[in-house]
């Protein structure tokens, strides 16, 4: 069983990118073969590894291989189908996961990395967290665990171009914006864009949101925020914040469950 599975479908559970079956596939072999338990104890370490030689900075030539390799999977299954004749119809779309959360004002049920996306077609610009200790950056998925002390660092891909406004919202109802401070908005002229400092979790109760919105026009932070502050008291936040949003913003996000709260 488990040299039947690839190190790519075991590197693509690890990151949250199966559907919900190939996901529930995976780990029910999991529980059954010490062997494949192995090799995924192993790709952890070699992830961790990989995050201790590369600052966030650089984690953007990672993200890369990664679409190198699941690019060069399809093309091998594709080739494969032409050659013993099947025809394939139809468009391949890329939907990249962004997660549903529940406001404060709800139950507070945070979202699996299995859940629906908050994306709009053609975007492929997107948050990613990292969690800061001394010189180790680990990446976080949404409904990671964290706990309050964690220094996080957030970081854009694609985000050459774009205008964005970075913001979180806390377990006690509480927005804070990340990006722009300075500034009111500009358009990003590198790819790859890591906020300029950090942020130290406080010890608000429950979970910690971060909310990327991003436009090929320059946004105006307090407009963003207003539109967040009107529905903040909303059973659906995020559906309903995305709602306010026009059709040509990206929206993208990243809920986190905060460890004994």
């Amino acid at each position: 069983m488990s040299n039947s599975i690839s190190d790519l479908k075991l590197e693509q559970w690890l990151l949250g990118e199966l559907s919900e079956k190939e996901a529930h596939t995976i780990e029910s072999a999991i529980r059954e073969d010490e062997q494949l338990r192995s090799r995924i104890d192993e790709m952890k370490v070699q992830n961790r590894l990989l995050f201790q030689e590369h600052p966030t900075a650089k984690f953007e030539a990672d993200l890369n291989r990664k679409i190198h390799l699941q690019n060069t999977q399809k093309k091998y299954k594709k080739n494969q189908n032409q050659r013993f004749g099947r025809i394939i119809a139809g468009a391949l779309a890329f939907c990249v996961a962004l997660f549903i959360v529940i406001s404060p004002s709800s139950k507070e049920l945070l979202s699996s990395k299995h859940d629906p996306a908050y994306r709009l077609k053609g975007e492929d610009i997107h948050l990613i967290a990292h969690r800061v200790e001394s010189e180790v950056q680990s990446q976080l998925f949404d409904g990671n665990a964290i706990q309050s002390g964690d220094q996080i660092q957030l970081s854009i891909k694609n985000a050459k171009n774009r205008s964005f406004v970075i913001f979180s919202l806390d377990g006690r109802g509480v927005i804070s914006l990340h990006y722009p401070i300075e500034h009111n908005g500009r358009l990003e002229k590198s790819d790859f864009f890591s906020l300029p400092t950090s942020y130290r979790l406080d010890d608000a109760p429950k979970f910690e949101s971060f909310y990327l919105v991003a436009s090929k026009e320059v946004l105006e932070k307090e407009k963003i925020l207003a539109k967040a502050r009107k529905v903040l008291s909303s059973s659906d936040f995020p559906k309903d914040f995305q709602a306010l949003l026009p059709i040509n913003h990206t929206f993208n996000r990243i809920s986190l469950h905060k460890k004994g709260n």
